[in-house]
């Protein structure tokens, strides 16, 4: 019985430990002007000029923050950039970030960039347990040839890969695509559509319900209730390339 008590007592004491380690607090690395005096703001130090923190490889610029030690929270505010490594960089008029959930939210002329696309909308919620990014606030995405505008969207950075889920646009030189469920990845330029669809060329018009197109190579395979107009023909068909 002891044993097993000491046993429990460990497994606990390792327990807390471990999510001790796990929630890193994030860490001034400078500001112009410190001001420790809560009557403005209760609970928070007031950071002022040129702030700069840094929270488990995302570093944080901008001009103002208000910073919730106890709370491992901070309120930023003018010209705020976060990077993550040399692989995001998000710029914003406002943000909030949450060191122990590791959560942060961006609103106001919001850019995202990675080296392969640029992401701008008003409002974008990202969470770096995921690695994912999403916006309801209509956004588009430059990648390439390739311009993608959504009323909301969800970036998977791991697989590179959007998911669109109302009025999606993708346009380039080559047709105009039209979707309520899109996923592009951006990658290798692959689409895959869900629901009725519409591809608009200069030659042709294309309706489809399910499919695949490789916007890179400017191939489709359609797979549902699909159609294509020519000129003076259409061909209809559920398996076409």
């Amino acid at each position: 019985m002891k044993k097993l008590f000491f046993l429990l007592c460990l497994t606990l004491l390792f327990g807390n430990y471990i999510s001790a380690q796990e929630k890193k607090n994030i860490v001034i690395e400078y500001s112009d002007f410190i001001d420790g005096n809560q009557t403005e703001v209760p609970g928070a130090v007031i950071l002022t000029g040129n702030v700069r923190l840094l929270h488990d490889g995302v570093r944080i610029t901008c001009n103002k923050v208000y910073h919730f030690k106890d709370e491992n929270y901070a309120k930023l505010f003018g010209n705020v950039k976060m990077n993550q490594g040399d692989t995001l960089f998000m710029d914003s008029r406002y943000a909030e970030y949450n060191g122990n959930k590791k959560f942060a939210y961006a609103t106001g002329n919001v850019v995202m960039r990675s080296p392969d696309m640029t992401l701008t909308t008003d409002t974008i919620n990202f969470d770096r347990n995921i690695q994912q990014a999403y916006y309801n606030t209509y956004g588009t995405i430059v990648n390439g040839e390739n311009t993608l505008r959504s009323k909301s969207g969800r970036y998977l950075m791991n697989q590179k890969k959007y998911e669109f889920r109302t009025a999606v646009t993708l346009t380039n030189p080559k047709y105009v695509m039209k979707s309520n469920n899109l996923d592009y990845y951006t990658n290798s330029g692959h689409s895959y559509v869900f629901g009725p669809t519409t591809i608009t060329s200069a030659k042709d018009y294309i309706y489809t319900e399910k499919g695949f197109y490789d916007t890179k190579k400017n191939l489709a395979h359609l797979l549902t209730n699909s159609y294509i107009k020519y000129e003076t023909q259409t061909i209809r068909g559920d398996s076409m390339y």
